[in-house]
């Protein structure tokens, strides 16, 4: 039998250590998992969490291009390319 350990088993060495850890993850994980419901509610369609990181990372896009759109030329060129890339790979997502 091979002597595995996992990263989360070599963090935590009692039970409290352990709840605590997974409380913590638990709290990272929870505004996500709203984010997530509001998207599926929104769209009228079941969401996943790569799906509403992608959503997420398109609003960010699209925030930072408006926000960088009286700056320079190369940060708005940059935020356009990025708004263009995170809304590709979000169409992707949601035609499979």
């Amino acid at each position: 039998m091979k002597n595995e350990m996992t990263l989360f088993d070599a963090m935590v060495s009692t039970s409290a250590e352990r709840e605590t850890v997974e409380m913590m993850i638990n709290a990272v994980k929870s505004p996500a998992e709203w984010l997530r419901k509001y998207y599926s509610a929104i769209l009228n369609k079941d969401v996943n969490m790569h799906q509403t990181w992608l959503i997420t990372k398109v609003q960010l896009a699209l925030v930072a291009t408006i926000v960088l759109a009286g700056q320079s030329i190369m940060l708005g060129a940059a935020s356009v390319a990025w708004l263009a890339m995170s809304l590709r790979s979000c169409k992707r997502s949601f035609s499979k």
